[in-house]
C-alpha cells in the first residue's frame, strides 16, 4: 500500500529525470531550460504520470472485485448445495412416519389373522427402510428402482384403507436413465395426506411416464374437505418444489393446480 503510494507520488519526479538524461544525451541541452521557458508544461507533466499510472490500479481494484464477486457466487453456491443436502436428510428423516408406525400396527394385527400377508408386509417394509436410509444417500439412481419403491410405499399405504382400489398407480418408463432418488415420493405422500380415500368418491390417481425427451409424473387426488394446499406448506411441497429447481433450474416444469375438490401435479423432467 505505501510502496504502491510512494511510485505513485515520487513517478513523476523519476519520469523526469529519466527525460532530462535521455533528451541531453541526445541534444545536449537541458529540459530545465525548456521548462523555465514554458513552466506551465511541468504540472502537465505530472498529471500524464498521474494519469497512466492510475490505469494499473484502476485494473487491479476491477480485478479484485471481480474476484470477490465470483468469490461470493461460488461460496453462495456451496452454501445453497449444503443446505440442499440436508433438506433431502429431512425429507427423508420426515416420509410420513405415521406410515411406519400404522404399518407395524397393521402388522401386528395381521400376524394373527393372516400370518403369510403380515410377513409380506413386513418384507415390504424392509425394503422402503433400506432404500430410504442406504440408497438414497447417491446423487442418482436408475429411475426403475425409484418406481420398485414407490409401488412399496404405495402397497404399504393402501393396507390400511377400507377401499384401496381407490387408489391407482401407473409407470412405463424404459432403460436406466439416472434421477435423483425420492423425486416423486413428496407429492405421493401428499395426495395420501389430504384424501380420504375410505370414501367412494375420492381416489388418488399417480402415473409416470417416460420417453426419448422427458419423464412425465402426474399426480391427482380428491380433497378430503373443502381446503387450500399451498406449494410451501409443510416440509414435502415446499422442499420438493425448491429440489427440483436446484437440480433441474431451466430443465423441468412443475404445475400445481387446485379447485374445490381435486389437487394436481404435473412435473416434467427433460432429459
Amino acid at each position: 500500500m505505501y510502496g504502491s503510494a510512494w511510485i505513485l507520488l515520487s513517478g513523476p519526479f523519476l519520469h523526469d529525470v529519466l527525460l532530462e538524461i535521455n533528451h541531453f544525451l541526445h541534444t545536449g541541452e537541458s529540459l530545465m531550460k525548456f521548462y523555465l521557458e514554458y513552466p506551465s508544461m511541468l504540472p502537465v507533466s505530472y498529471l500524464i504520470w498521474i494519469g497512466f499510472s492510475m490505469i494499473p490500479v484502476f485494473l487491479g481494484v476491477l480485478s479484485r472485485l471481480a474476484f470477490d464477486s465470483f468469490s461470493n457466487i461460488e461460496k453462495t453456491r456451496e452454501l445453497e448445495n449444503r443446505n440442499l443436502q440436508q433438506e433431502i436428510q429431512m425429507i427423508k428423516s420426515k416420509l410420513n412416519p405415521h406410515l411406519f408406525f400404522n404399518t407395524l400396527n397393521n402388522i401386528d394385527t395381521l400376524i394373527k389373522t393372516n400370518p403369510d400377508k403380515a410377513s409380506d408386509t413386513l418384507a415390504r417394509l424392509s425394503e422402503l427402510l433400506r432404500y430410504v436410509v442406504y440408497q438414497t444417500d447417491a446423487e442418482t439412481i436408475p429411475i426403475s428402482l425409484e418406481v420398485e419403491n414407490l409401488e412399496r410405499y404405495i402397497e404399504l399405504e393402501k393396507i390400511r384403507l377400507q377401499k384401496p382400489e381407490n387408489v391407482s398407480f401407473s409407470a412405463k418408463v424404459s432403460g436406466e436413465i439416472q434421477i435423483p432418488p425420492m423425486i416423486f415420493f413428496p407429492f405421493v405422500e401428499n395426495g395420501f395426506k389430504h384424501s380420504n380415500l375410505n370414501l367412494p368418491d375420492q381416489y388418488l390417481q399417480i402415473d409416470l411416464r417416460q420417453d426419448d425427451t422427458k419423464i412425465s409424473f402426474n399426480c391427482v387426488n380428491t380433497l378430503a374437505e373443502k381446503q387450500t394446499i399451498k406449494k410451501s406448506e409443510g416440509v414435502g411441497l415446499e422442499l420438493a418444489t425448491k429440489r427440483l429447481e436446484m437440480l433441474f433450474s431451466q430443465r423441468h416444469k412443475l404445475d400445481i393446480t387446485q379447485n374445490e375438490n381435486r389437487f394436481s401435479v404435473l412435473l416434467e423432467i427433460y432429459i
